[in-house]
């Protein structure tokens, strides 16, 4: 059977022992669905929780796959570029419920104190597209010229989103979850 079969009849026996309420038939559900892909094994924090109710908690694998630290269940991460998909939605969200513009000037919600945050728009920011190499430098490229990944523009959206909601952005993320 293909992996993605095997994970999804996985997922059907973990619905299935949630309901019968078999702790056992759930911790091995689970157990075996994870190592369905022998190829690719599992390596990270899987929690399930039933309300408050934590039904089962594991970590495989290596926190540092050099030195083969395991990973544990207090084991910390490292997020990196994964919020970037949490603070382009919660824009969105923002832009629906018309509190951002995606054509307006940055300089609208943010007093930066640069003359190229009025060019400068929050879709730019959105799609690395601003040119914005450091708030203090000039544009490295006009906005809408050149893509180049930018973490700082989505350090800027973070402050938008600040502004306009007045919450702070990890209120904002869990609200989205």
């Amino acid at each position: 059977m293909p992996s993605i079969q095997r994970m999804l009849a996985g997922y059907l026996s973990l619905v299935l022992c949630t309901s019968c309420g078999s702790r056992v038939a759930l911790t091995s559900s689970i157990d075996e669905a994870l190592a369905s892909v022998p190829d690719r094994p599992f390596s990270g924090v899987m929690m399930l929780a039933d309300g408050t109710r934590v039904v089962y908690a594991k970590a495989a694998g290596h926190a540092n796959r050099e030195s083969l630290v395991p990973l544990t269940l207090s084991s910390r991460f490292v997020v990196g570029s994964l919020t970037k998909q949490v603070t382009a939605s919660l824009v969105l969200q923002q832009v629906d419920a018309g509190h951002v513009s995606l054509d307006a000037p940055i300089s609208s919600y943010l007093e930066l104190g640069a003359d190229w945050a009025q060019r400068v728009k929050v879709r730019h920011l959105l799609n690395h597209t601003s040119g914005i190499a450091a708030v203090d430098d000039p544009l490295k490229t006009e906005p809408s010229t050149t893509f180049a990944y930018s973490n700082l523009g989505y350090e800027l959206l973070g402050s938008i989103l600040e502004k306009v909601t007045a919450r702070s952005y990890s209120d904002l993320a869990t609200a989205l979850f």
